[in-house]
């Protein structure tokens, strides 16, 4: 039976979510809100997500983090909202919260796909595609044998969009000595393992990165992880 709270939450800390619609009033709800849509952008070469909110004839913005946009639909859908219907790159979901406190779920194939990849595949990435990087097989984004899945390809563009914006900083760096890193906030820390893979194995140098969460089970998950890649310093 799928979780509809870890569901919102996968889609939207792992970046497969294309397209988030919540409507429908909860009964009593005293709110001019009509409806609240919510998509991915990219600002500072950061994945981010915009909140539409529709109050009457008139629209209003907010760009939040994966982990806020995350609480943030959360709080709407118990408070404010009874219909959900969350559009991924692998299924389309309609969520509908029952007045008895029941939820249904039903999935469909996806309707929506992501912009052309052809390009960004030319692309000359600091992780490349087709070489094996243990991180990336680990959480699935790449085949064994290094291939990156087409429906993972958001994800892998991502990684490297982020290690792009870490390289420019590289060369301001110690030169020497071991560099001490916190990721505030890292979630399921696919961009963590992506900042030690390229201090690491790209740069040869000895890192201490602590990622912190307010969520334990994940942290319990990422440290399994790191220690099943034998993550030095992570």
């Amino acid at each position: 039976m799928i979780n509809v709270w870890e569901l919102l939450a996968d889609a939207l800390e792992d970046h497969t979510c294309l397209l988030l619609v919540l409507s429908k009033l909860r009964k009593g709800a005293s709110t001019d809100l009509k409806k609240v849509t919510l998509r991915p952008v990219v600002l500072g070469g950061r994945p981010k997500y915009q909140i539409a909110r529709q109050l009457g004839t008139q629209k209003t913005f907010e760009n939040l983090e994966p982990a806020a946009a995350v609480q943030r639909v959360a709080s709407l859908l118990r408070t404010t909202f009874e219909h959900c219907h969350l559009f991924t790159i692998d299924a389309d979901y309609t969520i509908r919260f029952q007045r008895d406190g029941s939820v249904k779920i039903k999935r469909k194939p996806p309707s929506r796909q992501p912009a052309s990849l052809d390009h960004d595949r030319e692309k000359n990435y600091l992780i490349p595609d087709g070489i094996p990087c243990p991180f990336l097989v680990e959480i699935g984004v790449m085949t064994s044998d290094g291939r990156v899945r087409r429906s993972r390809f958001d994800k892998f563009r991502q990684v490297n969009r982020f290690l792009e914006l870490v390289e420019d900083i590289v060369p301001h760096l110690p030169d020497s000595g071991t560099l001490h890193i916190v990721d505030f906030g890292c979630g399921k820390s696919s961009l963590t393992f992506a900042l030690h893979h390229l201090m690491t194995a790209r740069h040869g140098r000895r890192v201490r990165i602590v990622g912190l969460d307010r969520n334990e089970s994940v942290i319990r998950q990422v440290r399994q992880v790191a220690e099943r890649l034998e993550c030095e310093g992570l």
